[in-house]
């Protein structure tokens, strides 16, 4: 279903309806803003929706002032109605918390609205807003990626500082060639599963990709310590590249997201069944289904491959 407000839809009677229809269990929400315009429309009919047995999850941004005071509280005021809860998200760098996000699921199925409405009387009812709307069953892969999502945006650390990049212009012409903000996707391989369980192997076109042009070190986002890139040789030739990641020693299945700065590449490791994780993994098997593939391995046995994307 395509929402068109306000010419023919009106998403806040749309959302307060589903809220009180009894068929859904659990509501998990990401909007950019809040405020009691918009609350005092749906207080009552989520009320409703917590006494009666439903559970929420609501994340909420804070950016460019337009979240307010009393719309944050009258969120809160309804962790009295039954069980609700709130989360703020907000990066101290220079991005902006925008995702409109509404997830309502029972046992066997779910209802996935993705549009521009926020929780704003203006947002619910009065500005032109699109939105489309997606019933599946609960284990199809979108609505997994959805859940995947709003559990990343609640598991946001507050007031963190992750940088993120701004990619090159195409089509302009620079003197050099630069990489600043592209982002490569890594699902890596252990060099040993026992032995050596902080240590990946690179393959070679990677790291001879314009994305490590001029770097011989990559720096982790979670402690800021530099580790180098080790050229290994086989039969008097260069074979791979050895890169030591202590972060992924306890994981099961590491991957990386590493963002190409002016100057640096820095990343990030994640298991890939966590939280922030299984998002990075996902846009590896994407990739693998685009025509021509976006994500490239080796060797061919993806059981036991590195994944590569640029994004």
């Amino acid at each position: 279903m395509f929402y068109n407000q306000p010419l023919a839809h009106r998403f806040g009677k749309a959302l307060a309806d589903d809220l009180e229809s009894g068929k859904w269990q659990r509501a998990e929400m990401a909007v950019a803003w809040v405020r009691r315009s918009g609350m005092r429309h749906v207080a009552v009919p989520f009320g409703k929706f917590l006494k009666s047995g439903g559970a929420a999850q609501v994340t909420v941004g804070v950016d460019i002032e337009n979240t307010s005071h009393e719309g944050l509280s009258d969120l809160l005021a309804l962790q009295s109605a039954g069980s609700i809860e709130t989360y703020i998200h907000h990066n101290e760098a220079e991005v902006v918390f925008h995702p409109k996000v509404y997830l309502l699921r029972n046992d066997a199925e779910a209802r996935l609205i993705v549009g521009s409405n926020n929780l704003t009387e203006a947002g619910l009812f009065l500005n032109t807003e699109a939105g489309l709307q997606i019933d599946a069953p609960l284990a199809d892969p979108v609505i997994t990626e959805a859940r995947t999502a709003l559990a990343a945006w609640r598991d946001q650390a507050l007031f963190k500082f992750q940088r993120v990049t701004r990619p090159e212009i195409r089509g302009v012409k620079v003197k050099t060639q630069k990489v600043a903000g592209t982002v490569l996707l890594m699902r890596v391989r252990r060099a040993s599963e026992s032995a050596r369980r902080t240590q990946v192997q690179i393959p070679i076109r990677v790291v001879e990709s314009k994305f490590f042009g001029g770097i011989t070190h990559i720096v982790s986002a979670h402690d800021g310590r530099s580790h180098p890139l080790v050229q290994a040789s086989a039969r008097g030739s260069l074979n791979t590249i050895k890169l030591e990641i202590p972060e992924i020693e306890p994981m099961t299945d590491p991957v990386l997201r590493l963002e190409r700065t002016a100057n640096a590449i820095i990343y990030q490791a994640f298991d890939s069944v966590s939280v922030l994780g299984a998002p990075i993994r996902q846009a590896l098997l994407n990739g693998f289904a685009m025509t021509p593939p976006a994500t490239l391995q080796t060797p061919v046995d993806r059981s036991c491959a590195t994944w590569w994307r640029f994004v």
